[in-house]
């Protein structure tokens, strides 16, 4: 929430709980094709973190949100984009999943940023002032809300249902076939 810098993800694979929530904070955020996206909170009898409970009604509405918040629908890359948590899906990109790759997701994300923001004349500095701005007016705002939820979180944890969860669902032993999740 205090970052300086532009915050930008490339989603190439499953994001699931805080690898969906985090997102929603980034300023940029592009999928793979074969990215998913899936928040199951409630299978694990947990509920939402770093401030998602806002951030998803926010983003994507009520409806949706509760749709992945409460059902725990997994969403493809198409409707990660549908419901704002990714702005666009690149396709034709390296799948190996290897940031490092030229052709990576990430790689290309990192040269459009380049590109398109960050070699232009003063460019870093503009930047950090539109982040300065965006983010700066809610950051006390989001860093309560996510106290709250982390509290909440932690309450959930010591009155044993998340673990009674977990052990319902099959965690801490090995399962033949698909998850339970």
């Amino acid at each position: 929430l205090r970052f300086p810098k532009v915050l930008a993800a490339a989603v190439n694979g499953p994001a699931v709980g805080i690898g969906v929530t985090v997102l929603l904070h980034c300023d940029l955020c592009v999928c793979s094709e074969g990215a998913t996206f899936w928040a199951p909170f409630n299978r694990l009898a947990l509920v939402p973190e770093f401030c998602s409970s806002v951030t998803f009604r926010e983003v994507m509405g009520t409806a949706k949100a509760n749709d992945m918040l409460l059902l725990g629908h997994k969403v493809d890359a198409a409707g990660a984009v549908e419901r704002n948590i990714c702005s666009r899906v690149v396709r034709g990109c390296d799948g190996s999943g290897d940031p490092f790759q030229h052709e990576s997701l990430a790689g290309m994300l990192c040269r459009e940023i380049d590109e398109k923001l960050l070699s232009l004349p003063w460019g870093d500095k503009t930047s950090r002032v539109f982040v300065s701005m965006v983010r700066g007016r809610r950051r006390s705002f989001l860093e309560n809300l996510c106290r709250e939820e982390l509290s909440v979180l932690d309450q959930r944890k010591e009155c044993g249902e998340v673990a009674e969860a977990a052990s319902q669902l099959g965690f801490g032993r090995v399962t033949r076939g698909r998850s339970r999740l």
